[in-house]
């Protein structure tokens, strides 16, 4: 295993979930850490199984029963479900679920511009320039005169495109599964 390339993001998890500690702090006294243990999910950057460590200890503590495709990011955590967002080298995304082993493709095409804030809803750019939001119960797509250069998902479940025009930024808002425009903004571009 020493010689595999390998991707990991560290995430605090508490009967599967939970935290935001990157490591558990030091001894402060006579008291010592009581919240949930910082585990570290590995994935071969080839593909193959992840696996989960305690940190601090060599020792795997959770292994996928799928294999994990090749992968370059992780987008976001859902602490409900214990689903980690990822991208493949591909272009991608799909979901690590923490509680079944599963590793599961959310797309069967590539998207740009991936971005979620959540870990349940995932907002992309399909090939044919639709803002697409993929979650475990279904899908919807989202027809624009303007091709978002930016998505920008809110914690609100409402998501905002972001369009340069030349010396301005225009945000436009929208809540899925509406396709109404809610609120637009035009403002100087900003770097």
């Amino acid at each position: 295993m020493r010689n595999r390339a390998v991707l990991a993001l560290t995430f605090t998890i508490a009967a599967a979930c939970g935290g935001d500690w990157p490591s558990p702090p030091p001894k402060i006294g006579q008291q010592s850490w009581s919240g949930p243990d910082a585990i570290l999910i590995r994935a071969p950057l080839a593909g193959g199984p992840a696996r989960a460590y305690r940190w601090g200890r060599d020792s795997a503590v959770w292994t996928s029963a799928d294999p994990a495709p090749a992968l370059t990011r992780f987008l976001a955590f859902d602490e409900d479900q214990g689903v980690m967002l990822y991208v493949d080298a591909k272009g991608t995304p799909g979901g690590l679920d923490l509680r079944l082993r599963t590793v599961t493709p959310a797309a069967r095409a590539p998207l740009q511009s991936l971005a979620s804030v959540d870990g349940w809803a995932a907002f992309g750019i399909s090939g044919k320039q639709e803002v697409t939001r993929l979650t475990p119960s279904g899908d919807w797509k989202h027809g624009t005169a303007f091709t978002p250069q930016m998505l920008l998902p809110q914690p609100d479940g409402s998501l905002i495109m972001l369009n340069d025009l030349g010396d301005r930024s225009v945000l436009r808002r929208l809540i899925p599964p509406e396709s109404r425009i809610v609120d637009t903004a035009s403002v100087p571009t900003a770097t």
